[in-house]
């Protein structure tokens, strides 16, 4: 952990142009690696702007990117790894793509025509929130809107033979405008979805779904009770699924059941230790395996205490610990994102436009000088890690990969 927090502060200063550029930094990182200090990671960002316009001469299209993943895009054949990122923007540095991309180590190319269909105003109500690769096939989560033969609202797809087929008919979302899904995972041979949505009329289809013979299924008595709620990240660790968001688990009471956290047990959900709230306060927004251990981060309390702020917690299988305590930046800012890079915890907060870095008193403090909030209206202003670079791959130097909606 970093004693102070001016590590990183050389380094994002020194980048300020290429934050700024937001969805087209990777066509702006020469010469910039040099300027980084000795132990600074490289921030590499690819948050597209509020609003189309021009910087060194490339354009970002208006959107936002919220997820990214390495993909091997033709096994072992003689292509490099790509980086695919996936978010809510129509053009990627002036390519038109339709909420998905990959840069190739060279250029951004477009990945098919997009799960969506129809006129303008229904591709661009339409958004990607996450991108994953599983047994090797490229995956894309999210709310797509199509209008063929009807108006309908779907949310998995995969790519195969150049363009984006919908999984189990894509999960048709039914519900309000803002159901999506978020996540998936492969557990047992099963893929599971989570997100914001109702599998038809099923009162315990809440939030997460399962692959059955071609058809999705609730999982088992569903996360959540409401459309209020939501399952952010479902991940495979120490070879338990487990899931994380806003919710409580249905087969308890609210009062009793432990929110934001559950792990799958048989064809049951069962919470893992986060203490329950009355109404809808607290989320657990991501997590991470860090050898046996289950690293989360989020907005709740801990260990019986009714104070509530953005924390990293651990989990060893039996009790959660604090990984970070309180800070000015996280008293009322829930730990959106975080990732272990360089031996150091980077991690951003929602409505924070820095990233802050865990130093060794458990205090995720701010560096560098941030980005730029402005011209971006009501819009919410968020920055997220979805990713690392290890140097080798992408044409790209080593270093955090940052997304999100700033200019």
């Amino acid at each position: 952990m970093r004693s102070g927090t001016s590590g990183l502060g050389g380094g994002l200063n020194t980048m300020k142009l290429a934050v700024l550029a937001g969805g087209l930094a990777m066509a702006s990182l020469a010469g910039v690696a040099a300027a980084q200090g000795e132990n600074c990671p490289q921030v590499l960002s690819l948050g597209a702007a509020g609003a189309t316009r021009t910087l060194q001469g490339l354009t970002i299209g208006r959107g936002a990117v919220w997820s990214s993943v390495w993909w091997d895009s033709d096994g072992s054949g003689p292509e490099p790894e790509w980086l695919v990122v996936a978010g809510s923007f129509t053009h990627m540095d002036g390519v038109p793509a339709d909420n998905v991309a990959a840069w190739d180590g060279v250029r951004w190319r477009a990945l098919g025509t997009g799960p969506s269909s129809g006129d303008l105003a229904s591709r661009t109500s339409s958004r990607a929130e996450g991108v994953m690769v599983i047994d090797g096939q490229l995956y894309l989560v999210g709310r797509f809107i199509r209008t063929e033969p009807t108006v309908t609202a779907t949310g998995v797809y995969r790519f195969e033979n150049g363009n984006w087929g919908a999984v189990g008919g894509g999960l048709v979302l039914s519900g309000s405008a803002s159901s999506d899904v978020t996540t998936l995972a492969m557990h047992e041979g099963v893929l599971y979805a989570g997100g914001n949505f109702q599998i038809g009329s099923f009162t315990n289809g809440y939030h997460v779904a399962r692959l059955v013979n071609g058809v999705w299924q609730p999982a088992g008595d569903g996360l959540g009770q409401n459309n209020a709620q939501r399952v952010r990240q479902l991940l495979v660790h120490n070879n338990e699924l487990y899931a994380c968001g806003s919710f409580a688990v249905t087969s308890l009471p609210p009062q009793f059941g432990p929110r934001g956290l559950a792990k799958r047990a048989g064809n049951a959900w069962v919470g893992v230790g986060v203490t329950p709230l009355s109404g809808n306060q607290g989320e657990v927004f991501a997590m991470r395996s860090s050898g046996s251990d289950l690293l989360i981060s989020g907005f709740y309390p801990l260990g019986g205490s009714t104070s509530v702020f953005g924390r990293i917690s651990r989990f060893d299988g039996t009790q959660l610990t604090d990984v970070s305590l309180a800070s000015s930046a996280t008293t009322s800012s829930a730990v959106v994102s975080f990732v272990e890079f360089g031996g150091e915890t980077y991690a951003t907060a929602n409505n924070a436009t820095n990233v802050l870095a865990l130093n060794d008193a458990m205090r995720l403090d701010p560096v560098g000088e941030g980005v730029s909030e402005a011209n971006l209206g009501n819009d919410r202003r968020r920055l997220v890690v979805i990713g690392v670079s290890d140097g080798t791959r992408g044409n790209l130097p080593a270093g955090l990969i940052l997304g999100g909606q700033f200019e």
